[in-house]
């Protein structure tokens, strides 16, 4: 790993960087002086200082906070749906948001949030913890098709058997583990994944196995009734019941976690884990036969954040305005908020110079414009937790195969990626998680080794190339993707000579492709949603949301979700290690680089935060009419 941008990740970890741009921000902004031509483009806001442009790339795949999972559904979500907890852009910790405090009992295993006094949705009426219990229990229920569904089932005791519907086997003494159940099940010749014991109950979870889940599920309630073994046993289908997270009354939330979990806080950020109006929900699907998809279209959105939706023209812009009913309303800065969609990143350059956008994001800087504006005082570039790899359809005949996998990553020349194509702004990468994150140490693989390439690829039967299958590559509408693929075809052609075919389609049409596994290769760029490895390693669990490539290890799930509940912090953190030991040697995926962030903004523009996971609440930013003063 570069050691720059790791030292750079300790520093923001540790909030040090945070507090120097502060710093650095008040002295720019107290400059009595001003070089006009150390910026790109005009220094003077287009419009009124009471509004904000921000570019947003994509129309929005879902408003949905519970469905979103790609960048430009995010951003949109976190300004306009508040969760329990917020990140304070000063120092970078977990801070109150909705709820005011949160008591940790059990170890660090089970939470209890207060919610601040007269909350309320954006419509005048009541928010609750009945609104948090309905939306997290909405975003584990399989009936929803949330892609971020397993990051909560992973979190929340009872969530898996809820999600996945398992079994509950309720009536065993207290002398029976799950294991004497597994075993008796298993006896009987039934498939069984696993046996988990319900916490704090002589209950057990009974996740069936084998292709058919229904055909195994019913053998194993009939071998249940059947059995007098344990005593009089019951079975029945898990339902939201088990999951082991509750409203006590309408100020206080509680949950119980599958272990200690030391990003559980954090977690609660995410924008998937916001409150939603349940009266609006429920209202619209018994408007609409249970269907209550349209409940986030302009006419019934209601919003919990500093911002709401007032207006929106599809794929050109929306129009956000403050809240008045955020419980932190006064301390808003800026009035109205215009979020565009412009996708192409040279189209956005220009609009950035002549005033039209006052942000230049979420697209990254490509290399040809960096050399344009890498030395102007409105440039940025920052350390910024993403990976950028390409993903293998495991499913596909030839991709199959481990070596065809590996010849494919160890034929591209990662160092030059980074310099010659991209101009620096990402660093070679053979992890899939970055190295140091929260004191974690990330497995590497060989970066570059085209020798060993062609012979892994002549060991699979394709002895230069020969025979090789005509495979196509997925990749969405942006520059900077375009531009990689093409550097790696033709790596590929050179060192392995075989030829692959580029695919490009729009943002919602990729995103689809990749969620329904129809794609053969495909590039991916995960940023981290909470500070910890296992936002990286839950993208291969095998029951994953995100797992796209359709990879599956019993074992790395294993260590994955057994790290989840070891209470010793450094053992958690050598099972994960061992489980990205695992994922990289199978070449689950092929990792190719860490990003930094390269952005840009106006100097008039203040409150815009340096943030690891480029994250930016609007309700920070304000027009400074004096900024050269």
């Amino acid at each position: 790993m570069n050691q720059i941008y790791k030292l750079a990740i300790v520093g923001l970890l540790g909030c040090s960087i945070v507090a120097c741009t502060k710093k650095q921000e008040t002295q720019t902004a107290t400059t009595n002086t001003l070089d006009q031509g150390q910026y790109y483009g005009t220094t003077e806001p287009k419009h009124g200082l009471d509004e904000i442009w921000i570019n947003n790339r994509e129309e929005p795949q879902y408003m949905d906070p519970i469905l979103t999972h790609g960048v430009p559904d995010g951003a949109l979500a976190m300004n306009a749906f508040a969760r329990l907890v917020q990140i304070d852009p000063h120092t970078a910790k977990a801070a109150p948001d909705l709820a005011e405090k949160w008591d940790v009992y059990d170890e660090g295993r089970r939470y209890v949030f207060t919610l601040r006094e007269g909350l309320k949705w954006s419509d005048g009426q009541p928010l609750t913890a009945h609104d948090f219990d309905f939306a997290w229990r909405r975003l584990m229920d399989p009936a929803t098709g949330a892609v971020y569904a397993s990051l909560a089932y992973t979190t929340i005791e009872g969530g898996e058997a809820f999600a996945r519907k398992a079994l509950v086997v309720s009536g065993f003494p207290k002398s029976v583990d799950a294991a004497d159940l597994q075993a008796f099940l298993e006896g009987q010749g039934l498939q069984i994944e696993k046996v988990v014991a319900r916490y704090q109950s002589t209950d057990h979870f009974v996740f069936p196995g084998g292709d058919d889940k229904a055909k195994s599920k019913k053998a194993i309630e009939d071998a249940i009734h059947k059995s007098n073994k344990f005593g009089k046993l019951s079975a029945k289908e898990a339902d939201g019941s088990v999951v082991a997270m509750r409203a006590i009354d309408d100020t206080h939330f509680e949950v119980t976690l599958v272990g200690p979990l030391p990003y559980f806080v954090l977690l609660a950020e995410f924008s998937n884990f916001a409150a939603l109006p349940q009266h609006v929900v429920e209202r619209v699907a018994k408007e609409n036969n249970g269907d209550a998809s349209s409940w986030t279209k302009l006419e019934n959105i209601v919003c919990s954040g500093a911002y709401k939706l007032v207006k929106e023209n599809f794929k050109i812009d929306k129009i956000y305005e403050k809240n008045p009913y955020y419980w932190d309303a006064a301390n808003v800065k800026t009035n109205r908020i215009r979020i565009l969609m412009i996708e192409s990143e040279n189209t956005l350059m220009n609009a950035y110079k002549v005033g039209e956008v006052d942000v230049y994001g979420p697209h990254q800087i490509s290399a040809e414009q960096l050399g344009l504006v890498k030395g102007m005082k409105d440039f940025h570039q920052d350390p910024y937790l993403g990976i950028y790899y390409y993903l293998v359809n495991h499913k596909v005949p030839g991709l199959d195969n481990v070596k065809v996998r590996k010849a494919l990553s160890l034929a591209i020349d990662r160092q030059s990626l980074a310099t010659n194509v991209l101009g620096d702004s990402f660093f070679p990468y053979g992890g899939i998680i970055p190295d140091g994150l929260a004191g974690y140490k990330s497995y590497q693989q060989e970066l570059f080794n085209p020798e060993k390439a062609r012979q892994l690829l002549a060991e699979a039967g394709y002895p230069n190339g020969e025979g090789f299958p005509n495979f196509q590559f997925l990749y969405d509408t942006k520059e900077i993707h375009r531009t990689v693929i093409q550097a790696v075809q033709q790596m590929w052609k050179k060192e392995l000579n075989i030829d692959v075919e580029l695919v490009n389609t729009e943002w919602k049409v990729y995103l689809h492709r990749m969620q329904t596994h129809n794609f053969e290769l495909g590039r991916q760029g995960w940023i981290g949603d909470f500070i910890d490895p296992f936002t990286f390693h839950e993208l291969a669990l095998s029951n994953s949301g995100n797992n796209h490539s359709q990879w599956k290890s019993a074992t790395y799930d294993e260590l994955v979700l057994g790290a989840n509940k070891e209470p010793d912090q450094n053992k958690r953190l050598e099972m994960l290690h061992e489980a990205e030991k695992i994922a990289i040697q199978e070449q689950a995926m092929i990792p190719l680089l860490l990003y930094t962030k390269t952005y840009m903004h106006k100097p008039y523009v203040k409150g815009f935060y340096k943030d690891y996971q480029d994250h930016h609440l609007w309700k920070h930013m304000w027009i400074d009419p004096n900024w050269n003063k």
